[in-house]
């Protein structure tokens, strides 16, 4: 008795409603090039999150909705219905809802006073559920002659939605989807050749333009990987919704992270600090309410449905305040603010195009609902990574002229220093010259002529500081007697079992004096050296010029050697030595250990 009066009351509401908007399927619609859109014969209906039977929802009233299933934030279960004439023979069709991202959809067809479900999909089940490998749900259903009905159940409570419905063969599904995927895998190779470059820039450089870039990928592809169905690629199933925590997640990461990357571009924070201040405010509680919906009892509460409204609005709000901040360094001639404000737009176009214009009714939507926001991303991804090139080239021009002024001023802080030394050691010797020695001269002379030991002393005394003070004053050298100066200063040196031979091969004579006196002093200083702490009995020191005129010093001595790397720090001769290297742009290396069989220094100019 209950199923006849079932059966009744789906006649009585099956003629009811067969008065209306009717799918007229085309005589011609098996033909693969044909796409039908469902979106004008759209009629829609409401019912809780609760059980259901065919008579609740056959027997609600049915609203026209001819931009088809657009649906916004709601704690109800949406109902799309498509009734269908079919002029021809019986014959299997595809129902492609193209969004992907729906938690639960129940196909159910009414034909011949019979209602049935044949379908049963969603993120909420395992893909492998689904008709065909695709982004968004193919159902294939066979349409009668004649009457029949379509009913499509979308649960996706508290979570914006479009169910946009479309009509075609099974061999023009197969090319559609082929054709989505191959745009989909473009868009992903791009995306992330453009996450590991300014990753690697970032590593490489440590600038926060190439991190907040690479924060923005990262953020827009755990959005747009969730919209397509990338979860998929690494879970069977998503019972417990955990793509919308992922796709909320990406969008706090674009949200944040977008202005911020402009701001590297293009001083826009400057330009309005009170509103960029009262905007972060406004992005820094997402994160917050994120936080909250991942506990359990909460997630699929009032708060979910708060949470998702906060995320539209506050979303919406930055955009669009990304156009003005841009619009306000355009008329400020700020760098970058041109071609960041066109990105922008053209950006928000694809946008516009792909979702909103779609969502008010006022563009048609389309079957690969994916592509245009893929076409608009990868010009984004483009356009960016040239600003980033450009940027990157910019900020190494500025490096290297950085560290040319730094390599400037080092010079002259050496240069002062080896200048102030020459100034001591003028100073000093003069007055060892002119004030000691003439001192020790008048003692001479009143001394007792007969103190012949006496005598010897002070001649010794005389001698020592006529040779330090000649060692401490700056010499004169003029080109030609650099060499005697070399000759002088290692006679000078030699004695007491040490024998110095300088030699000179190709000399032409030194034209710049500053170098001689560097090259003597630099000499001089290995010299001391020598005779303090290598117990050499043998040095050698050339000077060669080849046809190039390059010179090279060789200093070598048969000492015991030392460590070169612990004392170059600590020992202030090595440190002299250094620094006149610098000064006359030549290039240092020792070769010495400690016990070793001596000491090898070459300078090469």
């Amino acid at each position: 008795m209950k199923s006849i009066l079932a059966l009744l009351l789906i006649s009585l509401v099956t003629v009811a409603h067969s008065v209306g908007q009717k799918v007229e399927i085309p005589n011609d619609i098996e033909n693969s090039n044909n796409v039908l859109n469902l979106n004008p014969y759209t009629k829609l209906t409401r019912t809780p999150i609760t059980s259901y039977t065919p008579q609740e929802f056959l027997s609600k009233k049915w609203q026209h909705a001819p931009r088809g299933g657009v649906f916004g934030i709601s704690d109800k279960v949406q109902w799309m219905r498509y009734d269908f004439y079919n002029h021809t023979i019986d014959w299997e069709y595809v129902l492609y809802i193209p969004y992907h991202h729906i938690y639960e959809i129940d196909v159910f067809q009414l034909a011949a006073k019979k209602l049935r479900k044949i379908h049963s999909s969603g993120t909420k089940y395992p893909d492998s559920l689904k008709s065909m490998k695709s982004r968004g749900y193919p159902v294939k259903i066979k349409i009668p002659s004649g009457q029949s009905t379509i009913f499509v159940r979308l649960n996706h409570l508290y979570m914006p939605l479009r169910g946009s419905a479309f009509l075609l063969s099974n061999a023009k599904t197969h090319d559609k989807i082929l054709r989505n995927e191959t745009a989909i895998w473009f868009w992903r190779g791009l995306f992330l050749f453009a996450l590991i470059i300014s990753f690697v820039l970032y590593l490489y450089t440590r600038i926060r333009l190439f991190l907040f870039y690479f924060l923005l990928n990262a953020g827009v592809a755990l959005f747009i990987g969730m919209e397509i169905g990338d979860f998929f690629m690494f879970f069977p199933a998503d019972p417990y919704n955990f793509i919308i925590d992922i796709k909320h997640l990406g969008n706090i990461l674009v949200i944040l992270f977008f202005p911020l990357f402009l701001n590297e571009l293009t001083p826009i924070r400057k330009l309005q600090p009170t509103v960029w201040k009262i905007m972060m405010i406004g992005i820094f509680i997402m994160p917050l309410l994120w936080l909250l919906c991942l506990i359990p009892p909460l997630k699929n509460s009032l708060l979910l449905y708060a949470t998702v409204a906060y995320f539209i609005a506050i979303s919406s709000i930055v955009f669009l305040l990304q156009i003005y901040f841009l619009s306000v360094a355009l008329l400020r001639r700020k760098r970058n603010a041109l071609i960041l404000l066109f990105t922008y737009f053209f950006y928000i176009t694809a946008v516009a195009f792909n979702v909103i214009l779609p969502n008010l009714g006022m563009k048609a939507d389309e079957l690969l609902v994916y592509n245009t926001l893929m076409y608009g991303s990868i010009f984004e991804i483009l356009t960016f990574m040239i600003l980033m090139g450009r940027e990157t080239l910019i900020i190494y021009k500025e490096h290297a002229m950085l560290l040319e002024k730094q390599k400037m001023h080092q010079a002259e802080i050496i240069k002062a220093m080896v200048e102030s030394q020459e100034i001591e050691r003028n100073k000093v010797g003069r007055e060892l010259h002119d004030m000691i020695g003439a001192n020790i001269s008048v003692i001479r002379q009143q001394v007792n002529k007969t103190n012949k030991t006496l005598l010897s002393v002070i001649d010794h005394t005389i001698e020592s500081v006529r040779r330090l003070s000649h060692g401490l004053v700056t010499p004169m050298i003029k080109k030609d007697e650099f060499a005697d100066e070399i000759r002088e200063l290692c006679l000078m040196f030699s004695g007491n079992g040490l024998t110095i031979q300088p030699y000179f091969h190709n000399w032409k004579g030194l034209k710049n004096t500053d170098m001689a006196t560097h090259l003597y002093r630099i000499v001089q200083e290995l010299l001391q050296n020598t005779v303090k702490h290598s117990q050499a009995s043998h040095v050698t020191v050339q000077f060669l010029v080849d046809y190039n005129r390059n010179l090279t010093l060789i200093y070598e001595d048969n000492g015991k050697g030392f460590n070169y790397e612990k004392q170059r720090h600590s020992g202030l001769g090595l440190i002299n030595i250094e620094n006149r290297v610098k000064l006359i742009h030549g290039k240092l290396s020792f070769d010495t250990k400690p016990g070793g069989t001596g000491t090898t220094v070459i300078i090469e100019i």
